[in-house]
């Protein structure tokens, strides 16, 4: 299972998301992150420019801004 966190640089929301979803990393066996940074792409960065960070798995949202493991855990689970 991977994961997608849109995030940018000098974000301090998009630091700790990096810290809860090591957690949820540690959680389960088969997951991974892919971290995408989205001043690398114009259109990415005009869609989540004031929501970063932003977790999605196959394009859903799971949770923006303040990113917590346990949000991030339950809705894998629920799948």
């Amino acid at each position: 299972m991977k994961l997608t966190c849109y995030t940018k640089s000098n974000c301090g929301l998009c630091e700790e998301a990096k810290l809860q979803l090591n957690i949820v990393e540690d959680y389960f066996n088969n997951l991974s992150v892919q971290y995408v940074d989205i001043t690398t792409n114009p259109a990415l960065e005009a869609k989540y420019m004031l929501e970063v960070p932003v977790v999605t798995y196959n394009d859903q949202e799971i949770q923006y801004g303040n990113i917590d493991c346990a949000t991030v855990i339950d809705y894998i689970e629920s799948l």
